[in-house]
Parts: structure tokens; sequence; C-alpha cells
């Protein structure tokens, strides 16, 4: 992913009010690179994130 397409993402996600994504994306985003999730189940996890930053304990793919 370029940084171009990554600022783009970051400014997405805070312009739809997920800042907690935000500013973590780096981190999932390398975490999803290791784990390599279905689309879904990376959209699955990042909303988790998003909606109750802990209740995703972890990042767990099916």
């Amino acid at each position: 992913m370029t940084e171009l397409v990554r600022i783009r993402v970051e400014e997405h996600l805070v312009r739809l009010r997920m800042g907690y994504v935000a500013q973590r994306l780096d981190a999932l985003l390398n975490e999803a690179a290791r784990r390599e999730p279905t689309y879904l189940d990376f959209l699955d996890e990042l909303l988790k994130e998003e909606v109750g930053p802990s209740s995703a304990s972890g990042w767990r793919w099916g």
C-alpha cells in the first residue's frame, strides 16, 4: 500500500468518526498482514475495534 493510500484511508476513517481505528491503523494492518484474514474477517475485527476497543481482545481469525 502506498503512503498516499494509507493517508487517504486514515482520513476517511476520521471522517467516519472511526478515530480509534485511525489511530491504530498501522498496528492493525501489520497484524492483519501477519495473520492473512479474509476481507470479511478483517472488516469484522476492524469494526469490533472501533465499536468497543475493550471488547476486541486481540485479533481472532476464524
